[in-house]
């Protein structure tokens, strides 16, 4: 995982805070380090207060620590148990990349925990209502609290407290305005997308040459944005979210298959196994009870046009709060064959990018490229030197398009020319932002784990650059 460090951000310390439950559940010197470390209260979820606090108790006890022994452990202790505590525990597991950035998450949840204790006493001090008599004696006692937490962890010079606290309180900085965006989950490509992933309104086209990924791709989008908005609260009073996915291509069983493989991080053929354990039917409970909660409503028709689509769309935006629409694919809608192909492509894209406007939604709109730019053996594009010009189609599509991202694998080789062991079972893939209207352009290179459809962030060992 790939984290920008922002202590202030509650979702980013989340996000560390799973990544570390993620090398508790699988590495029990980790546990051991953390508790001489950390505290229950330095967590802000509220499922990791309470993990943290039976591994605490399981260390003091000698005992062992994995997902099995806590399990256990809550299943025995029903006044510690959360909801969904399996699911969510098998979920953590399973996210498991490793021990590298454990002390660098450790310095981080340690930062956070007193950014939030020097932020409450001075929401204290700005808050506060004591009268003349005691005035003086609440702020000494507030600014010798502020005063020791900030020492604790050594990270202010405390040379004058009251200058100390009107710089913090004034560099307090609440964010306004946010963009409402949809991340790809991908941090490097989000970086370089304006707003931090597909904002609303927009016409977002995502190509590729058949076979590269195109479709896992915006699957792996879904899934991300879908894992956001079961955890986002909800409110009973406003529309429900909902992203819908207009599949012309796959058979619902295909689609099954790849969702299982991306949410249960397996090869669907693992879910055929009769020789399972504990920790692989948790997992299994797991995919189906976000399959079954997911909000997501797939629209499966090999004949649909743009008229079907569009219907559709507004149709659902009348009772959800749609958030994403994506559509796979372009080049297999239905068309009437009356006019040249490129002039039908273009009405649809036009069509589209008055749709993502009209609804204040963004569309993800997968397309093919160019046979020309392409190898058909390999699958790999014969030049790295590509445009608007690959797309199929590209005169209207480049023309209504917000943003235009290329895709394409290369050979699973170093410069060298011996194999990259870390990419042996899958390949790497070039994603490149060729055209964003409200930003820059630039090139990411992802890794592509083809049995269980999964793309991450490539990282390369840098005495290997």
């Amino acid at each position: 995982m790939t984290l920008d460090r922002n202590t202030g951000d509650i979702d980013f310390i989340e996000k560390v805070e799973d990544s570390l439950m993620a090398m508790f559940l699988n590495n029990y010197e980790a546990c051991i380090d953390a508790t001489n470390h950390l505290k229950v209260s330095d967590f802000v979820k509220n499922e990791n207060k309470i993990l943290f606090g039976i591994i605490h108790d399981l260390i003091e006890n000698q005992k062992k620590v994995d997902e099995i022994t806590i399990l256990d452990y809550l299943k025995n202790n029903e006044n510690r148990q959360f909801k969904n505590y399996e699911l969510y525990i098998t979920k953590r597991s399973s996210e498991y990349k490793g021990t590298a950035p454990f002390n660098e998450y450790i310095e981080i949840i340690k930062d956070g925990s007193t950014k939030r204790s020097l932020d409450r006493i001075c929401g204290e001090i700005m808050n506060s209502k004591w009268d003349f008599t005691s005035f003086n004696n609440k702020l000494n006692e507030k600014i010798a609290e502020f005063n020791d937490v900030a020492w604790d962890r050594k990270t202010i010079e405390m040379e004058n407290i009251s200058e100390t606290l009107k710089e913090y309180l004034s560099n307090k900085v609440k964010k306004t305005n946010t963009l409402d965006v949809v991340p790809t989950g991908i941090n490097a490509i989000d970086k370089i997308l304006s707003g931090g992933g597909f904002e609303k309104g927009t016409l977002n086209v995502l190509a590729a040459a058949p076979g590269v990924g195109k479709t896992a791709f915006a699957l792996n989008v879904i899934k991300h944005e879908c894992d956001l908005l079961m955890e986002a609260p909800k409110d009973s009073n406003k529309k429900q979210p909902q992203i819908l996915f207009f599949c012309l291509e796959m058979t619902p069983n295909e689609l099954i298959d790849r969702l299982i493989a991306i949410i249960s991080e397996k090869p669907s053929k693992f879910f055929n196994n009769s020789n399972s354990n504990e920790i692989d039917n948790n997992r299994r409970s797991y995919v189906l009870h976000s399959l079954e909660n997911y909000p997501l409503k797939v629209n499966i028709n090999f004949k649909a046009n743009i008229d079907d689509i569009s219907s559709q769309i507004s149709l659902a935006s009348k009772s959800f709060d749609l958030k994403l629409v994506v559509i796979d694919h372009l080049h297999i809608m239905e068309k009437d064959g009356k006019k040249d192909e490129n002039i039908e492509l273009a009405n649809i894209t036009r069509r589209l990018k008055s749709v993502a406007k009209d609804k204040n939604i963004p569309i993800l709109l997968l397309s093919q490229v160019t046979k020309d730019s392409w190898s058909a053996d390999k699958k790999n594009f014969k030049s790295n030197a590509l445009t608007l010009a690959s797309l199929r189609g590209s005169g209207g599509i480049g023309q209504d398009a917000n943003n235009v991202m290329l895709m394409w694998s290369e050979e699973s080789q170093q410069t060298d020319g011996t194999p990259e062991t870390n990419i042996k079972d899958g390949k790497i893939i070039n994603f490149k932002i060729e055209k964003q209207r409200s930003g820059k352009t630039g090139l990411v290179k992802l890794y592509f784990n083809g049995p269980i459809y999964k793309f991450n962030e490539l990282y390369i060992n840098p005495e290997k650059k």
